[in-house]
């Protein structure tokens, strides 16, 4: 009887050590390795590279399942599937979420999900009939259409209980349904709430949404807002803007022709280089001459010098004649010598420019001043380049 205890005790050591790695806590190694995992496939996701982003948050919680961070990259997974409109995936995933992570800070953004994909116990999908008083707030009510159209094909009545998960979802209807009537809603809950997460959290939508009046919005909340995060998401969303019918295009050049250029300088300015790129690929589309005139503006009106650098690059790919002129003017006269080399780049690869202005533009290059550096034998050989390809395009021609 003596050896019961001890024979207990190595009975329960011999269980524990047939537990299966996956249920067993990671290792420091291990959460840090799933860790990168997560950072990788973030990085895909702000790219809007969705496929890719999912093999890296799959990976991370096949491999590390019990890691410190796995509720937040089971999130970002449910997310990505939804982006990939995998939705039976998704519902998979958010049931798997609250099986495995009850208590996780994590679990009010996944019933957010739950609502976006329509599941079992959600409203949404269908027709909707708004029916009596709506427990939200009357602004948001008001502003409901009458009927909207969805996935599903049954019409159901509003009777819910008050919460965030609602509202969130009650204004991406009022967004897909009249995107301007949305946006002038959003910016009065903002002036009561900077950080209104009904408003937040739909970003994403108006800036998906089309709306001419998607632009403006985020680069008043850019420039306004009080509140940091709220700031930084919409210079986010202004990289990511739906151009449907040219409307990035018309509302930049709208917004540069008046008061609102120094604004719209000071929120570019602020955003980081990715973003910038993106949005000046939307404005370059744009099949209108104008555009030429507003980059040139927020040119002149900005003193970072790589966001000047990527305004002469993105004047490059516009075939247009008023391109050419604008690239000339700053090849010859820009103050800052990597633009300016950036300029007599880009005028070297067009069909329409000749050898005999690149070597008008050479021979303004200044061989010293105080406040631009000596043209160096690198730089001269680049220069010599330049004019080379210039001479085989003439011979092409």
């Amino acid at each position: 009887m003596r050896f019961r205890p001890l024979l207990m005790t190595l009975a329960i050591v011999g269980t524990l050590g047939t537990v299966p790695p996956q249920l067993q806590a990671q290792t420091p190694s291990q959460n840090a390795a799933a860790k990168a995992l997560f950072v990788e496939g973030r990085t895909f996701w702000d790219d809007g590279n969705f496929p890719d982003a999912e093999k890296k948050f799959r990976d991370a919680l096949t491999r590390y399942p019990r890691a410190e961070q796995s509720d937040k990259t089971a999130f970002y997974l449910i997310t990505t599937l939804i982006k990939l409109e995998k939705i039976d995936e998704a519902r998979t995933e958010i049931r798997s979420f609250n099986r495995n992570y009850p208590h996780s800070t994590w679990r009010s953004d996944v019933e957010e999900k739950r609502i976006t994909v329509g599941m079992p116990g959600t409203p949404f999908g269908g027709i909707y009939r708004f029916q009596g008083p709506l427990p939200v707030p009357i602004p948001l009510v008001s502003a409901m259409p009458p009927q909207v159209h969805a996935p599903g094909g049954y019409t159901v009545g509003l009777t819910f209980t008050p919460n965030a998960s609602f509202e969130q979802e009650a204004f991406r209807v009022i967004i897909q349904a009249d995107a301007n009537k949305a946006i002038l809603l959003a910016k009065e809950r903002l002036k009561a709430n900077p950080s209104d997460p009904v408003i937040v959290s739909n970003f994403s939508v108006i800036a998906g949404s089309g709306s001419p009046q998607a632009f403006p919005f985020f680069i008043s909340v850019a420039s306004d807002g009080p509140v940091p995060n709220t700031q930084t998401q919409a210079r986010f969303w202004i990289g990511r803007l739906n151009n449907a019918q040219d409307a990035v295009g018309k509302a930049f050049i709208a917004l540069t022709a008046d008061r609102s250029l120094p604004v719209v300088v000071d929120v570019l300015n602020e955003s980081n280089p990715v973003e910038r790129n993106n949005f000046l690929k939307q404005v370059v589309q744009y099949p209108s001459l104008e555009k030429v005139n507003a980059l040139e503006r927020v040119f002149n009106a900005t003193t970072v010098q790589p966001f000047r650098s990527q305004i002469v690059e993105s004047a490059a790919t516009i075939p247009e004649s008023a391109a050419r002129e604008f690239l000339t003017d700053v090849a010859m006269n820009e103050r800052e010598y990597p633009v300016r080399l950036m300029a007599i780049h880009a005028l070297g690869t067009r069909k329409d420019v000749d050898v005999k202005l690149l070597g008008d533009i050479m021979k303004t290059l200044p061989r010293a001043r105080p406040t631009e550096p000596a043209v160096s034998p690198r730089a001269k050989k680049d220069l010599g380049a330049v004019r080379g390809q210039a001479s085989r395009n003439a011979n092409s021609n």
